[in-house]
């Protein structure tokens, strides 16, 4: 670290010689925009390698240099009733709880000549089938009984045509039986939309292959054809119930996530945009878990049934979920190096209060918020679901663009810091962490691709209409 930092501080000077300290740092600014946070960078990688590797060191010296692990103070703070009385897991109790019991009382009292008395099947298929799933839930039960009917049906036709006792017929069998058990659990292995169908297959075909003793016709379709029924009204009830006690649509559950996500970096940048909070308070942590929902509902949301809805835009979705992940990847960078220390709640640096006093800056943090306040109706479009124009494009500000504002008004936020005799680079030792310019560049650079990506944002979603 010690050699690139003087390497990078001797080429920079040698960049720009015979000009005074201002035009230096202006002209640093513009030409090592980006080399100015690659090293800075770098020197924070450094820091943390070097950190862990001392307390690992540590450790190994003394076994009580880590704090110890937190222990519960009682088995009763398992159950954190914020948790358990969850609307979500209420529901899901519900409907689990409605369902094996409506099972039960089927296989209890019978049903004409489709169902036995005193048979549990129903209750316990449903039990095995239940799963939190919301938009997929419907796709995945169909699965199963497409597992279930294709593999009983397989393992009888199989079985039918090599039940004799020949020792030819029997080595066929296992050759066919192991041929079908590598195809199914590779498939079950390999696969992540066709994993579940394949071990349906791979469990309901092989034991049907191999029911009954051979040179007997064994063959019983009569309990294949129960299994099958019980299959289906175990799914039935499970479908009905997921109507009747919904916690709510995956679409709807995926637009609020990604609104949720959109505010939530709104809110972060509008108290590190703001000179009154003195703090630097980590948002990173809380905008991963906002936007990590919103991709696992966007894919629950790609296979709910959307009836008379027009179809869902899982392409434009996923692509505002990868946009919101790099956006969050640049805020967390910006928020570890404007704190003191570069912890949660740390001091903001000076560099950082000197720049929330330029007029160029606060011009460019402006535009972040026009934009994320522009970004913030478009997020409707996902629960759009007519063939209508979406009214949100209505209004002309929505299609509005200032690129090249914004970066009049970059140029004019280096050029005012520039003038700063707090920027000055000679004599300037440490860690280029530390760096005054580096850490300009550092900010700068964060909150321009903040605001290319908030925008990138935008244009997927309005190219979506």
């Amino acid at each position: 670290e010690g050699e690139l930092t003087k390497a990078f501080r001797d080429a920079r000077d040698q960049l720009v010689q015979s000009v005074d300290e201002a035009t230096k740092n202006k002209e640093c600014m513009k030409a090592l925009l980006m080399e100015h946070m690659f090293v800075h960078n770098f020197a924070g990688f450094v820091r943390l390698v070097l950190g862990f590797a001392d307390d690992l060191v540590q450790q190994s010296k003394d076994s009580k240099h880590f704090p110890p692990v937190t222990e519960r103070p009682a088995i009763s703070s398992l159950w954190d009733r914020t948790v358990v009385l969850d609307r979500a897991h209420l529901t899901w109790v519900a409907r689990a709880c409605l369902s094996i019991f409506t099972g039960f009382a089927i296989g209890y009292f019978g049903f004409m000549d489709l169902f036995n008395k005193f048979d549990a099947s129903i209750a316990t298929t449903s039990s095995v089938l239940l799963s939190k799933f919301l938009g997929s839930a419907m796709v995945k039960n169909l699965g199963r009984v497409q597992g279930v009917v294709l593999g009983t049906v397989v393992g009888q036709i199989v079985h039918a045509t090599l039940e004799s006792c020949e020792t030819r017929t029997i080595g066929a069998l296992a050759l066919v039986l192991f041929c079908y058990s590598c195809i199914t659990l590779f498939t079950y292995y390999n696969s992540t939309q066709y994993s579940y169908l394949a071990c349906l297959l791979a469990a309901f075909g092989g034991s049907g292959m191999l029911s009954g003793g051979c040179g007997t016709h064994s063959l019983d379709k009569g309990s294949s054809y129960d299994a099958i029924l019980s299959t289906v009204c175990a799914i039935a009830l499970i479908v009905l119930y997921d109507i009747v006690v919904s916690p709510g649509r995956a679409s709807a559950m995926a637009y609020t996530a990604l609104d949720s996500s959109v505010g939530t970096l709104e809110k972060a940048l509008g108290m590190h945009f703001d000179p009154a909070v003195a703090h630097v308070r980590f948002h990173k942590g809380e905008l991963l878990a906002s936007i990590s929902t919103a991709e696992s509902m966007g894919a629950e949301a790609n296979n709910e049934p959307r009836y008379w809805r027009t179809e869902w835009k899982n392409g434009v979705y996923n692509q505002a979920v990868e946009h919101a992940f790099r956006l969050r990847y640049n805020l967390a960078a910006m928020e570890t190096s404007v704190a003191e220390g570069f912890e949660d709640r740390g001091m903001k640096i000076d560099v950082m209060n000197k720049l929330l006093r330029t007029p160029g800056f606060i011009r460019l943090a402006d535009f972040i918020g026009e934009d994320l306040q522009t970004l913030q109706p478009l997020v409707g479009v996902f629960v759009h679901e007519t063939v209508d124009r979406f009214p949100a494009l209505v209004d002309a500000s929505m299609l509005k663009g200032l690129s090249q504002e914004a970066k009049q008004a970059q140029e004019a936020a280096i050029a005012e810091v520039a003038k700063n005799p707090a920027l000055r680079t000679k004599g300037v030792e440490g860690s280029l962490e530390s760096d005054p310019l580096c850490q300009v560049c550092m900010v700068l650079s964060c909150v321009s691709t903040i605001l290319g990506g908030v925008r990138e944002l935008q244009h997927s979603i309005l190219r979506s209409e």
